[in-house]
Parts: C-alpha cells; structure tokens; sequence
C-alpha cells in the first residue's frame, strides 16, 4: 500500500477519496499520511487488525499493521481514520483474535444450544504469521460437552496465551420448565 504523508487535517481530505491516517512505531516519529480510501479498505478488509503488511512512504518500506480504525459517517458515507504501527521483522506481536464457531446451526438443528463463553482469545506470533480469526468446528459436540483453549489447534509459530483450562464453548440442551402445583399432594 503506497502512503502520502499529509499535509492538512484529515477533516479536510475526507471529502475527497483519500483516508487520513497516522503512522508511528519502532524508529519513526509520529507521521500523518493518506491513502486513497479503497486501497485502505481493501488492506483492512484483508488484514484486519492482527496481520502485518508493507506500505510505502517517499520511497522507504516499512512493515506495519493496523492498530485502530476510527470510523463515523458523515452525510450518509462512511468515514474513517487510522492508525498504522511499525514494527521490525524480529518482533512478536499480541493481538485479541475472534473466534468463529462453525457449523454452529448444525448442532442447533439437533436440539442442543452452543454457548461461546469466549469471543476472543489472545494469542502471541512473529511479524509475518498473524491470523485474523480462528475458525471452530463444533459439528462432532454433543450435549453437556465443552471445548477448551488446550483443545485448540493453532497455526505453526502462533501461541495461545489464555489459561489452557478456561472454556471456549459448551453444548447444552434445551430444558423445559415444570411448573410445580404446591397444592399437589405428596405421595411418600
């Protein structure tokens, strides 16, 4: 992705089709840059905010990732302001990834509930082997049946850095409610 640096506020080159931003990090002073506004949008689309990439500024590589997308809307479009943070080829970096849980409805078709009790998990990696989600196949769970963070299998040079005991998700079946008749007579 090829950066400019920006010479005016964001605000007044939101109306065009660039996208302000700032990048900042290891060895660099704080910059403010533009970009056109698809080629952030597809960078973040393939991205995320957990997976480094190289941009250009006047000529100089960098490898960054994108720390926080600010976006509003503005006259019916949606406007946006990043962040991009430097980092070096020799760093490890931590990032909060979304859990997915596949096949999901399959599972509901059967009469069970699938609970998430994690959303996220945090996971460390090198500056290059970032993942944007991890994707869970609960298809084989059966009722009264959980998954754990132990139980995950993650890509080569990603480690978990959640308690391996804690409880990603559990099966439970639907249970339905008996009313109990207090004036009922109890047969000993």
């Amino acid at each position: 992705m090829n950066l400019e640096r920006r010479t005016v506020k964001g605000s007044k080159i939101r109306s065009t089709n660039l996208t302000p931003g700032v990048l900042y990090g290891k060895g660099i002073e704080s910059i403010p840059v533009q970009v056109k506004r698809n080629d952030f949008q597809k960078m973040f689309s393939a991205k995320g905010t957990s997976k480094t990439f190289e941009v250009t500024l006047e000529g100089k590589k960098h490898i960054v990732y994108i720390k926080n997308v600010q976006s509003f809307s503005d006259n019916h479009a949606i406007k946006s302001h990043f962040d991009l943070i430097k980092v070096l080829k020799d760093d490890t970096m931590t990032s909060n990834i979304r859990l997915v849980f596949a096949n999901h409805a399959e599972v509901e078709k059967r009469g069970f509930i699938v609970q998430a009790v994690m959303n996220t998990i945090e996971v460390e990696y090198a500056v290059g082997s970032g993942i944007s989600i991890l994707e869970l196949d609960v298809t084989g769970m059966t009722e009264n049946q959980t998954l754990l963070v132990s139980d995950i299998k993650v890509p080569e040079g990603v480690t978990i850095l959640e308690d391996q005991d804690q409880v990603v998700v559990s099966i439970s079946s639907h249970r339905e409610e008996v009313e109990v008749d207090e004036d009922a007579e109890v047969i000993t």
